[in-house]
């Protein structure tokens, strides 16, 4: 690996997804990125979430504790990054392997860049894929990350890591609106889509819907 990589910094906002999480938690850990900074913020499970955390404390740090909402638990743990880069992965889906290293080897090749985005796929709840996620290298399909700073804002581009741009990968699969909100500040010179499938995004019955998420992001970028 490209020993300029960036440090990653990941979070999995999690609320009894105890059914997933493991799968979840071990496609990180197995993309054996060589600086990743990866946690999980609990908003207070009750089912079998926190055995498994527990079982994998020791590589990855996590905090169970009541919480606002999904957009709340990912601006807390995303508080403690340490990460030039940042991301979330949703507590029921899952990278592919290599995604981390793809993502990194990008940022490492254009400092310029500020957030980096590609493929996805549903799967089902075995981890099955059923059909692709249309993300094309189109500016259209470009999210901004939502997570917003300990003040409930946007996260500024220098507010983690002192003076350094903080860039960020986009989520891979819903609220892929926003773009217009970028546009201005964010150049496509300064954007990068890989073709290539990094994440798996899992469909339950549990799962958020489309439009649940675009009304999170909207109260993200409201506040």
């Amino acid at each position: 690996m490209n020993p300029a990589l960036p440090k990653i910094s990941l979070v999995t906002p999690s609320l009894n997804q105890g059914k997933f999480i493991r799968a979840t938690i071990e496609s990180v850990l197995s993309q054996q990125y060589p600086d990743l900074d990866y946690r999980v913020q609990d908003g207070g499970s009750t089912d079998g979430t926190l055995a498994v955390l527990k079982e994998h404390a020791g590589r990855v740090p996590f905090v169970s504790e009541k919480d606002a909402g999904q957009a709340d638990a990912i601006n807390k743990g995303l508080a403690h990054a340490t990460g030039e880069v940042i991301g979330y992965l949703n507590s029921d889906d899952v990278l592919r392997p290599g995604a981390l290293a793809a993502v990194g080897e990008a940022f490492a090749a254009d400092p310029d860049l500020v957030f980096v985005w590609g493929r996805a796929a549903y799967i089902d709840e075995d981890g099955t894929p059923s059909r692709r996620i249309s993300c094309g290298p189109t500016r259209s399909s470009v999210s901004r990350t939502p997570v917003s700073s300990r003040s409930g804002g946007v996260l500024p581009a220098k507010s983690v890591g002192g003076n350094r741009p903080l860039r960020r990968i986009a989520p891979p699969h819903h609220g892929l609106r926003l773009l217009a909100t970028d546009r201005a500040k964010y150049p496509a010179s300064r954007t990068r889509f890989l073709d290539r499938e990094l994440a798996g995004c899992r469909m339950h019955a549990g799962a958020k819907t489309v439009a649940g998420w675009s009304r999170a992001l909207e109260e993200i970028m409201d506040s």
